[in-house]
């Protein structure tokens, strides 16, 4: 304890106050030294992590400092304060603590927002006096992460890959909406992120968020066709994969108007340009109609390639014959 209280003093008195108010529900100035050394037990470590103190961290863990403690109110970890700020010494100084936790989740989830409103009930965000009012098991707005997730959501690849080089991290781990760290990677653009994560034992590159994203739409919707191409060389993955409202990557793109991802797409063994999602509408109507006149030129150019070229792929021909 005099460790992490010490800790704490050389942070900053005004530091703890201003960060860590939420974690007493009161000003910590006015509070005695005694109340303040409780506070500062629990927030120390986490103070020093979200900060990217790893010397602290250190003297702090070799002091006895619970390496797991979380925030009551959100769950925050020392680790996932460290990984979210990109803190990547700090992050290797965790790793190294025995016992911790390296797939321990954080953020808004049921019981946070429980115990934020101090009972069951919690407002909506438009609900006025006398609205209705969710139950906290019914809160739409969850986000928890585990760290890996948020580093990778945040593009932090060298944190990323010393997360899956670490035993027990869980890489296919799915936390809010079903969103692995793959899929915030894919979704947020971060191409060395997805490309470190693609050398992890085990990763899926298949799994299915709530809605029927993969990787693969996620990165199609982003326009990455650098994603997409990596996802397509590393891992089998299911070219005609559906969202909930039965997008295709290669509806996504088109809709996109990215003409690079089409062309990407359109060779690969086994695309099927005429799937229709849930309007009825295929990759080529959904160009046309976004005037997007480029995509729909590389899917007749990709036809004339594969005609010329005896290709075996014969999608460019159906993609283009609209």
């Amino acid at each position: 304890m005099n460790g992490n209280y010490d800790a704490c003093r050389w942070l900053g008195h005004e530091y703890i106050n201003r960060k860590y108010t939420e974690d007493c529900d009161s000003d910590t100035s006015s509070l005695s030294d005694t109340a303040l050394a409780t506070v500062s037990e629990e927030a120390a470590l986490r103070n020093a992590a979200g900060a990217g103190h790893a010397a602290i961290v250190t003297a702090l863990l070799a002091a006895g400092a619970d390496v797991n403690v979380s925030t009551k109110r959100y769950g925050y970890t020392p680790l996932l304060c460290a990984c979210s700020q990109g803190h990547a010494h700090t992050v290797m100084a965790l790793l190294t603590a025995e016992g911790i936790d390296v797939n321990q989740p954080g953020g808004f989830y049921p019981i946070g927002i429980q115990e934020w409103f101090g009972g069951w009930e919690a407002p909506t965000p438009e609900a006025g006096r006398g609205q209705p009012r969710y139950r906290a098991a019914e809160w739409p707005y969850h986000s928890a992460h585990t760290p890996l997730i948020r580093a990778a959501a945040e593009g932090h690849t060298s944190i990323v890959t010393a997360l899956i080089a670490t035993e027990g991290i869980e890489v296919n781990r799915a936390v809010t909406h079903g969103f692995t760290a793959l899929m915030e990677a894919c979704y947020a653009g971060h191409a060395d992120v997805v490309t470190a994560l693609l050398t992890a034992e085990g990763i899926d590159a298949n799994t299915a968020a709530d809605d029927g994203s993969t990787a693969l739409t996620l990165a199609a919707h982003a326009c990455s066709a650098s994603i997409v191409s990596a996802l397509l060389r590393s891992r089998v993955v299911h070219v005609n994969a559906t969202t909930a409202d039965g997008s295709t990557a290669l509806i996504l793109a088109a809709r996109k108007g990215n003409a690079e991802t089409v062309n990407t797409l359109l060779v690969v063994e086994g695309i099927d340009v005429n799937v229709m999602d849930v309007g009825g509408d295929t990759a080529i109507v959904w160009a046309t109609r976004k005037g997007h006149s480029e995509t729909v030129d590389a899917g007749r150019m990709q036809r004339d390639h594969c005609q010329a070229a005896d290709c075996r792929y014969k999608h460019g021909a159906r993609f283009g014959s609209a």
